[in-house]
């Protein structure tokens, strides 16, 4: 956390924030390749009968909202991983166990 007194920036909270992050491109980076394979299956579908094109296009965008939402999910839980720490540095431990706002 920051240390108020000093200016100082711990590594463990920004080492967690780097990690958080990464966490979040990778999973970014796997979505964007199974949209991108949903996308090329939804291409191929021109050559099967019009029924189970439906199917396969109902089947597809499915997957793609439930694709959306892992990415939204995966979002929110980093930021809000991220606004804990930041929260968590403005406290500090005082006497007799408790916890006082600097």
């Amino acid at each position: 956390g920051i240390n108020a007194e000093y200016g100082v920036v711990s590594t463990q909270s920004t080492g967690s924030a780097v990690c958080a992050s990464f966490y979040f491109l990778v999973l970014l980076y796997l979505m964007v390749r199974a949209v991108l394979s949903m996308s090329r299956k939804r291409a191929s579908l021109v050559n099967v009968g019009r029924v189970r094109q439906m199917y396969y296009e109902g089947l597809i965008t499915r997957f793609k909202v439930m694709v959306y939402g892992t990415v939204v999910c995966g979002l929110l839980t980093v930021v809000m991983f991220i606004l804990i720490n930041v929260n968590e540095m403005y406290y500090k431990w005082g006497e007799g166990g408790r916890i006082s706002c600097k």
